[in-house]
């Protein structure tokens, strides 16, 4: 008989441990801001969903992809340009107008800039909605007012 007492407390004690411990580490992930990762699927969905009618009847969702694959690949020549403040890849004109230089071929037929500068609008609703832009979180080193 005190075997299975002993056996009893022996597994309820293993269960707090466990749910302790899955709960303090469960609540420590989610103070954790997850980082803002951009996905081209999902940002074609997410993008593609917001369109204006106009847009949206004349782009396909490679068309989206196309654009914004052109206008990620601008974010990578950022780091060629980093001194220059006129090199700015969120302004939604510039960059309208870096990806239509870009257009080629039966594509640069088919896209006007009204639809690069649509896509490019819920890009830039898309990087918020991710917190890739927006306002800066605070650091936690530094306390919620963000000084020392």
């Amino acid at each position: 008989m005190l075997a299975i007492v002993i056996y009893v407390v022996a597994v309820v004690a293993v269960v707090v441990i466990g749910l302790v411990t899955v709960g303090r580490e469960t609540f420590a992930a989610s103070q954790v801001p997850r980082p803002a990762v951009f996905e081209l699927d999902e940002a074609v969905a997410f993008v593609s969903a917001g369109l204006d009618g106009r847009t949206a009847g004349r782009l396909t969702p490679d068309d989206v992809g196309w654009i914004l694959t052109a206008d990620a690949a601008q974010f990578v020549d950022a780091a060629d340009h980093a001194d220059d403040p006129g090199y700015d890849v969120l302004d939604n004109t510039v960059a309208a107008r870096r990806v239509m230089d870009r257009l080629q071929g039966e594509r640069r037929e088919l896209i006007d800039e009204h639809d690069v500068t649509a896509v490019l609008a819920g890009r830039s609703r898309y990087l918020e909605a991710i917190g890739a832009i927006g306002p800066q979180a605070p650091d936690p080193d530094r306390g919620a007012a963000g000084s020392a």
